[in-house]
C-alpha cells in the first residue's frame, strides 16, 4: 500500500504542522463558534469568531501563518525545535505587519 501525503507541497515539517493547526482550528469552528475566542484567550488576544486564515506556505520572511480579523492579526510561527526562534525573525515578521497596517 502505498502513502500517500496530504501535506506534499510543504518542504518544511514545520509548515506541515502549522497547515495542521489551522486545519483544525477551521473544522473547530464549524462545531464550535467559540473556539477561535478561545485560543485567542491563550494567548491573551481577543479574535472575532468571523476569522480569516491564511497559512503561507514557503514564502521567505513571512510567519508560517495569519489569522485574521477587522481588529487582529495573529502570527503563527511554529517550531519544532524548543528554542529555534530567533529575535531577527520575530522583527522581519513584525515588519512585514506594520507595512500592512
Amino acid at each position: 500500500m502505498n502513502n500517500i501525503n496530504i501535506f506534499w507541497h510543504y518542504s518544511q515539517a514545520e509548515n506541515r504542522y502549522t497547515n495542521g493547526l489551522i486545519s483544525l482550528l477551521k473544522i473547530g469552528l464549524k462545531i464550535d463558534s467559540n473556539i477561535m475566542i478561545e485560543f485567542g484567550q491563550l494567548a491573551n488576544i481577543s479574535l472575532l469568531k468571523k476569522l480569516n486564515f491564511k497559512v503561507l506556505r514557503e514564502f521567505e520572511g513571512t510567519a508560517d501563518a495569519e489569522l485574521l480579523d477587522d481588529e487582529t492579526i495573529m502570527l503563527i510561527e511554529t517550531k519544532i525545535v524548543s528554542g529555534t526562534l530567533r529575535s531577527e525573525q520575530i522583527k522581519r515578521h513584525l515588519s512585514i505587519v506594520n507595512c500592512i497596517a
